[in-house]
């Protein structure tokens, strides 16, 4: 009787052990080791989208002006999409503080849910008066300035939540890339006669706290392995005032542009914060999508499961061209 017992201890032993091999080497299968990015860097785009931009602007002039009666759609992130501070300009902070608070400084790390700011469905019902585009008389000659998007001091990212079913636990997953390509046309003397340019990310180099969970995004569920880049085309501004730019002013407005990820394309709108000083430009950009709308399942495994709602965040440093 001894010696059977300690036959099926040996048997149960070896059991938990392939149970083990068996479960490191799925687990090791659906989360690989960090590998680097298949793709780098950004392509140069062929056509200077600003520059295709005013031409079409300078050639539509003679269109009908938009009235104010007429609305459109806009996410409600908690601000006024049309919104103007004309007695409190922002001062940038001193040269030695961050611009911006980044995408991964205050991680939700409690069990409870925080209240999203916006939803689909308040984005897609919210509402945006437009203020004629007719321009006052007293407008003088465009003041225009170009700025390009400094990707080494600007920043991309992903915020999900994820539920961990066994411990109970809840906690936003965030990843961020810096490699970012765009432009920005700012006419100071009219600010609603700004464009932005397409903006291409690489999202094939979105890192997170976690190597195995970036792995597992890049081979399987963003696959951005295969479709590395996330471009925001034909972007239009909505809100901004029909008068000169106060340098170091803050404005609040919507961004809506064509969202491409993977290789699918929705229009999207962005609600953004954003101060000029000097030739510095320093802009927020926030919007939240569904990973399903754009092809793809969000993690859902007996360990984590993530949610389909993401927040994408662009926090964006813009300055001159250098020669």
């Amino acid at each position: 009787m001894f010696r059977n017992r300690r036959r099926l201890l040996l048997v149960g032993a070896i059991l938990i052990i392939v149970l083990g091999v068996v479960g490191f080497l799925i687990f090791d299968r659906l989360f690989p080791a960090d590998r680097a990015p298949v793709v780098t860097g950004v392509p140069s785009p062929a056509v200077n989208s600003i520059d295709a931009r005013r031409t079409a602007q300078a050639q539509t002039q003679t269109a009908a002006p938009t009235t104010s009666s007429q609305r459109r759609s806009a996410p409600d992130s908690g601000i006024q999409n049309v919104l103007y501070v004309p007695d409190a300009p922002l001062a940038l902070p001193a040269q030695d503080e961050p611009l911006y608070i980044s995408c991964t400084e205050g991680r939700v790390t409690a069990p409870e849910r925080p209240t999203p700011t916006a939803t689909l469905e308040t984005m897609a019902t919210a509402e945006v008066t437009l203020t004629p585009t007719t321009a006052p008389a007293t407008l003088g000659a465009p003041d225009l300035v170009r700025l390009i998007i400094a990707g080494s001091e600007s920043e991309a990212c992903f915020q999900v939540g994820e539920i961990f079913p066994g411990l109970g636990e809840f906690r936003v997953a965030v990843g961020v890339t810096q490699t970012i390509e765009g432009e920005v046309e700012i006419d100071r003397a009219n600010v609603a006669n700004s464009l932005i340019g397409d903006i291409v990310i690489n999202i094939n180099e979105l890192t997170s706290d976690e190597p195995r969970r970036d792995g597992a995004i890049r081979g399987q569920w963003l696959e951005s392995d295969k479709y590395p880049y996330a471009t925001l085309s034909n972007v239009e501004i909505i809100g901004l005032p029909q008068r000169a730019y106060v340098d170091g002013e803050m404005l609040n407005f919507t961004v809506r542009g064509d969202l491409t990820i993977r290789d699918v394309t929705r229009p999207t709108d962005f609600a953004v914060t954003a101060t000029l000083a000097g030739d510095l430009l320093v802009v927020r950009a926030e919007t939240q999508i569904l990973m399903t709308d754009f092809g793809f399942d969000p993690p859902n495994l007996a360990f984590v499961q993530a949610d389909n709602e993401a927040r994408l965040v662009l926090n964006l440093v813009a300055r001159p061209a250098t020669s």
